[in-house]
């Protein structure tokens, strides 16, 4: 800590410098490396933004910074309103602090608050962002009359434009021909045409970083246009916990899911009623074919009323109890009578003492809630990143892999990507059984 300390007591120097600057002149001022901080948090739940939040600054000032290359640029400066307590729940917001790179997924994060004691709190967290694979939402009619226009819409679904994607088409039996899309900054739509003159299967292919999405037109038959099939839908929500989750879903199962993130910092399922009436709004909004919920990592120790009325406190046997049910009823909500897939996932345990045995009692609960319930499966992420307390590294298909933010509560960059991994090929294990059930029911 007290490296960290003396780092940002030099980052002082420059923390007056325009935000989105370039890095420190001064190269002996680098990154500050903290081993024991509950302070920051990263989130990139709103498409092509990455949202900072600071926890326990109370009005303090506090700065935030992205290490390039392991050098800091200043992003910006925020504080919360006057009077507010440093043991708020409610994090300092600092929505947009950066943006989504197709080439630069690994995102790392710090900031500092000036407290008026004159200490400097410090928080770092890392982040991986999608890939562009799914980046752009490419649709065209299915079928057009020969000799018609057929339109090409193109949206960049990160809203952030400032790109340019080949657009190639190839005719059938014909030669392919590419063309720039200029989407300049902010601008998210793009609509080239194309005149279908020869009758056959047209190849549209829009190429972005190595990665291609390709659409199909036909051309010839009455000219009726054949709506595109629509992807059933995966509902990615939760807590912080669930924060680079989502994008790693995305990039796995983006072919076969339309992704709905959804992901409410700092919120907790014991504290009050708000998950279970919010998950009967994502059902009704929504309709998800499947769900992967994730929540408990910090503040999810509230006292609950227990079955006989009476408020219990965390962690024993009528707590457990009281967030099992609470738990149980959420999977039913996801589960839309029968037509949707639940999988929720447990907590790692912390580095921290003190929150284990919460974190314990939750993962409990979630085990208790999900027992028997067709349709549901807990993934034990508690197994995999700690199943003998905290670990800061785990092996993982033969290699050791830090796997744990410096706050140690959640998971890094590297973290989330093996959780998305097995959450993946859970959903895909299930989906293959249920295509599975279905031929043999109809042979």
């Amino acid at each position: 800590m007290l490296a960290g300390l003396a780092t940002c007591a030099a980052l002082l120097a420059f923390a007056a410098a325009p935000a989105q600057g370039a890095p420190a002149a001064t190269p002996s001022v680098g990154c500050p490396t903290v081993t024991d901080n509950e302070h920051l948090v990263a989130e990139t739940a709103r498409p092509g933004s990455i949202g900072l939040r600071f926890f326990r600054a109370g009005s303090a000032r506090v700065i935030f910074f992205e290490c390039v290359h392991g050098m800091p640029v200043r992003l910006g400066a925020r504080r919360s309103p006057p009077g507010t307590p440093i043991d708020s729940a409610t994090p300092l917001h600092f929505d947009d602090a950066a943006t989504w790179s197709c080439t630069r997924r690994t995102r790392d994060f710090f900031a500092y608050a000036v407290m008026p004691d004159g200490s400097l709190p410090i928080g770092t967290y890392s982040v991986r962002t999608p890939s562009c694979a799914h980046r752009f939402d490419v649709r065209v009619a299915r079928r057009v009359a020969a000799g018609a226009t057929a339109r090409i819409r193109i949206v960049d679904t990160w809203a952030l434009g400032g790109i340019r994607p080949t657009l190639c088409i190839t005719p059938p039996e014909g030669q392919r021909r590419c063309r720039l899309v200029v989407l300049e900054s902010a601008k998210t739509v793009a609509t080239p045409r194309l005149r279908a003159t020869r009758r056959g299967r047209w190849r549209i292919d829009l190429r972005v970083r190595g990665h291609s999405q390709p659409a199909t037109l036909t051309v010839g038959g009455d000219g009726a246009t054949v709506a595109p099939r629509a992807r059933p839908g995966l509902l990615a929500t939760g807590d912080s916990t669930m924060g680079g989750v989502d994008g790693f879903l995305d990039d796995a199962l983006g072919e076969q899911f339309d992704l709905r993130s959804d992901v409410r910092l700092g919120s907790a399922l014991s504290r009050t009623s708000f998950w279970p009436y919010h998950a009967i709004s994502q059902v009704r909004s929504w309709r998800p074919t499947v769900t992967v919920m994730s929540v408990g990592a910090a503040f999810d120790g509230s006292p609950m009323m227990s079955a006989a009325g009476t408020v219990v406190a965390c962690c024993g046997p009528d707590w457990i109890a009281a967030y099992a049910g609470r738990v149980r009823s959420m999977m039913r909500t996801y589960l839309r009578g029968g037509e949707g897939r639940v999988f929720w996932l447990t907590v790692p345990m912390p580095r921290n003492a003190t929150g284990i045995p919460m974190v314990t009692a939750i993962n409990q609960a979630i085990v208790f809630a999900g027992a028997g319930i067709a349709g549901v499966a807990v993934i034990r992420v508690d197994q995999i990143f700690s199943p003998h307390g905290f670990q800061q590294t785990i092996r993982y298909r033969g290699r050791a892999v830090d796997v744990r933010e410096p706050d140690g509560i959640h998971l890094n960059a590297s973290g989330t990507a093996i959780t998305g991994d097995i959450v993946a090929r859970a959903i895909r294990a299930q989906q293959t059984a249920l295509k599975s059930v279905g031929k043999r029911t109809a042979g």
